[in-house]
């Protein structure tokens, strides 16, 4: 039985994504065989075959994560990691927790 943590890292996924799109390329595999031995979906490798034929090994590349845009401003941003450094008693909290 393989062991497969709960939760990968980025560069772990971009790691899985390279060698499944390495097996997609050398044919030898089928998709079902493929999705086993890296324990993702069938339905992962099947959208790893189109970024393969679309983009090539390129496709295998980690993508930037998404996310909500910021509110806060660089010296916003700056502001509010000097009030969390020094501490919640300073911020006017009644203790540390």
């Amino acid at each position: 039985m393989t062991w497969y943590p709960r939760q990968l890292t980025r560069a772990q996924l971009a790691e899985r994504r390279r060698e499944g799109f390495e097996l997609l390329r050398r044919k030898r595999l089928s998709q079902k065989a493929i999705a086993k031995k890296l324990g993702v979906s069938k339905a992962a490798v099947s959208q790893w075959q189109k970024r393969l034929g679309e983009e090539g090994m390129k496709g295998a590349k980690a993508r930037v994560a998404s996310g909500r845009p910021s509110k806060l401003g660089q010296k916003e941003q700056e502001r509010l990691l000097a009030i969390l450094k020094r501490g919640a008693k300073r911020a006017g909290f009644k203790s540390e927790r």
